[in-house]
């Protein structure tokens, strides 16, 4: 889950901070590439200093719930995956076959939801968006 909101991120030029003891492959593999900084602590709420947004991602409830708390009193907008009671703001479940997107929300009330909305869409969205796209690339070759 985290991987997928740091790629949203980074798509957005955001400069993205990592803060983990320990990451997942795909982040890790981010950290070698230099598209992320990896800070390898225990959250701490000064890490908040100067950032625009948090993303709590952990596996630990007690970890999010820290951060999500230390966001709110230093006013940096906070979204906690999988605990919209938590966030001060959400992320939508995304399809991208570019230049279409396609977003579904719920306002955070229903995420698994929207998740199942999504996965199932994108068997759909994928042979639609192929066979458009066939047809358009025919279709603009002179």
């Amino acid at each position: 889950m985290a991987h997928r909101k740091v790629e949203w991120l980074l798509a957005a030029h955001a400069r993205v901070t990592v803060v983990a003891p320990v990451l997942a492959d795909e982040l890790a593999e981010l950290v070698a590439r230099g598209a992320v900084q990896h800070v390898a602590q225990c959250f701490a709420p000064e890490q908040l200093r100067d950032a625009a947004l948090a993303i709590a991602a952990t596996d630990s409830g007690e970890v999010n719930a820290a951060v999500a708390e230390a966001a709110r009193a230093a006013r940096v907008p906070i979204n906690v995956v999988d605990s919209p009671e938590l966030s001060s703001f959400i992320f939508p479940a995304i399809i991208d076959r570019s230049p279409v997107i396609v977003a579904v929300g719920s306002g955070g009330r229903s995420p698994c939801w929207c998740g199942a909305c999504v996965h199932r869409s994108r068997h759909c969205c994928r042979q639609s968006w192929e066979l458009w796209r066939a047809s358009w690339e025919s279709a603009a070759r002179p």
